[in-house]
């Protein structure tokens, strides 16, 4: 009788590891940026619930080509361990020309999210 092979069988070869799913990347706060000289910074602020962490990624994702056109993202993941959050929210909320929210079941439901979007309205 002949060996199956593996390949078809679509099981590994016994022996072998296969490799673990990957989490979804947070990006360094320090990311180099290869911005086109001579192009006006756009910052944009993304404003989601913790739950949905994963479309969040996902958005840094779709966004990315354009930093090269000098746009840049911030969320809470960026701040460092013991940085004021109030603080470092409402200084980025200032500097950002767009804000994104990340609207979902979770979003609506969270008391913080609700601040941040009532703070918009009263912004200068």
């Amino acid at each position: 009788m002949a060996a199956r092979n593996p390949v078809r069988s679509g099981k590994p070869p016994a022996g072998r590891r296969t490799a673990a799913p990957r989490k979804a990347a947070t990006r360094p706060s320090t990311l180099a940026r290869t911005a086109a000289p001579g192009k006006p910074e756009v910052r944009i602020f993304v404003s989601y619930s913790h739950v949905d962490a994963n479309e969040r990624a996902r958005l840094e994702t779709h966004l990315a080509p354009l930093r090269r056109d000098n746009v840049t993202t911030w969320f809470d993941g960026d701040l460092n361990a013991g940085d004021a959050l109030d603080a470092n929210i409402a200084r980025e909320l200032k500097k950002a020309h767009i804000f994104v929210a990340l609207l979902s079941p979770s979003y609506l439901n969270s008391h913080y999210c609700w601040l941040l979007v009532n703070a918009l309205r009263y912004r200068e």
